[in-house]
């Protein structure tokens, strides 16, 4: 399947799950209010953050090895299996007692709502590991369905839960639980037809690989998403749930213009992990492209964003734009950073990947400590928009070394590269 085939396929995919996503943030925006949205965005970070702290890099393993050689991929499948239970179990537990030393940690969230969250963490990971392993094989159609029916599902039960039965934040998180743990079982499932694992196989050869791969990942993936998603813990923490509530309007429409070159990262990661002697010249072409795009994507946005949000959340909602113009720089450069994240991931990770998300998370976490609580959800906003170009200019001067290109050829777009996005392919 042609790389822009994979591309429109799975844009595609994620052009319908932000469908689904706006219509899950709208009614839990309007059902539950300010500080029940923010309760509800907290919860998810926290299982972000257990699925970030417990995959180990397995997820880019999958893919990796995956992509190389496909006589060890019922291997992987059944190793995936075990991990993701096994290490699941141990990050839930492990963070119910964390709740436990130090709640202040987790203010605002009830423990009988937290225990409840965390126990979806095994599942999460099931589902990950699974649906990368059908990426590494090039199966576009089988990795999409998974995000696809697991967004999906989410969105009916938000609207049975929310709406229809007129429940809670906590009837809805038990329903998320139970639908999660449902679609964990169907795609194990699923993977077994497909790669014809055993269920009590565990290959310590190839778990020993995918530790020593994914370990190198594993630290990027993990200071990337604390990067991202800790300001959100720390608006939290220094501002309270409605002030949450309020920020994750702004990280949600963020997110949804990243769904682009997170798309593109992911279909490059495989095409460059499969052919070794890639120069790069492929990466620089798609990242020129995606500067065009992005740019004129981040304008639209800054028109649109304030009446946007008005019409889908409504006026309590509306400072929402502010922090949202102030992450639109950061969003341009993060994307062109995904870009370059991939690209490297798929030549075998060199470690600058790690520090350059390291150095980004602890400047992010340094200046929110300082900015939050003078200045709050925009003091978030602006600290996050810094990072990421730090991240940006880090990794940018590191892929232009290791394919030894000039810099600016990963930058500045030509005429026909910009024609050439609009032209049907023949």
């Amino acid at each position: 399947m042609r790389f822009v085939t994979t591309v429109a396929i799975t844009f595609t995919s994620r052009i319908i799950i932000v469908f689904i996503g706006i219509a899950s943030s709208i009614i839990t925006a309007r059902w539950l209010g300010p500080a029940g949205k923010g309760v509800f965005a907290i919860l998810w970070v926290i299982v972000g953050l257990g699925v970030q702290f417990g995959n180990f890099g397995f997820h880019a393993s999958n893919v990796y090895f995956t992509s190389r050689d496909k006589t060890i991929v019922s291997k992987m499948a059944s190793n995936s299996l075990w991990s993701g239970l096994t290490i699941g179990l141990l990050i839930s537990v492990g963070m119910i007692c964390l709740y436990r030393v130090n709640s202040n940690l987790f203010s605002s969230i009830p423990f009988t709502l937290f225990l409840i969250t965390v126990f979806s963490i095994p599942f999460k990971l099931l589902l990950l590991f699974f649906q990368n392993i059908f990426l590494g094989l090039q199966k576009i159609l089988a990795y999409n369905f998974f995000e696809l029916a697991e967004r999906f599902s989410l969105l009916v039960v938000v609207a049975l839960v929310l709406i229809l039965f007129k429940q809670g934040l906590f009837k809805l998180m038990v329903f998320i639980l139970i639908i999660t743990g449902i679609l964990a079982t169907f795609f194990t499932i699923y993977t077994k037809k497909v790669t014809k694992f055993s269920f009590f196989d565990f290959d310590k050869e190839v778990f020993a690989n995918m530790l020593k791969y994914g370990f190198k990942v594993y630290l990027s993936c993990f200071f990337s998403f604390l990067l991202i998603r800790s300001d959100m813990l720390l608006v939290n923490y220094f501002k309270g749930a409605s002030a949450s509530g309020i920020y994750s309007i702004a990280a949600n429409f963020s997110e949804l213009l990243y769904l682009l070159p997170v798309t593109i990262g992911a279909m490059l990661f495989p095409k460059v992990s499969a052919n070794i002697a890639d120069d790069g010249t492929f990466t620089q072409k798609t990242s020129r492209q995606t500067v065009f795009l992005m740019a004129i994507a981040c304008i639209l946005v800054a028109l649109v964003c304030k009446p946007l949000i008005l019409l889908l959340y409504g006026v309590q909602f509306a400072f929402s734009a502010i922090p949202l113009l102030w992450l639109l720089p950061g969003v341009f450069f993060l994307s062109l950073a995904t870009i370059y994240n991939n690209d490297l991931a798929g030549r075998g990770y060199p470690p600058v990947i790690i520090l350059a998300n390291g150095i980004g998370f602890a400047l992010n976490f340094g200046l929110n400590i300082l900015f939050i609580p003078r200045y709050g959800i925009i003091g978030a906003a602006i600290t996050s928009s810094i990072s990421y170009f730090v991240m940006f200019i880090i990794v940018l001067v590191s892929i232009a070394r290791f394919t030894d290109s000039s810099i600016w050829r990963f930058l500045s777009p030509g005429y026909a590269e910009i024609r050439a996005l609009f032209q049907r392919k023949k």
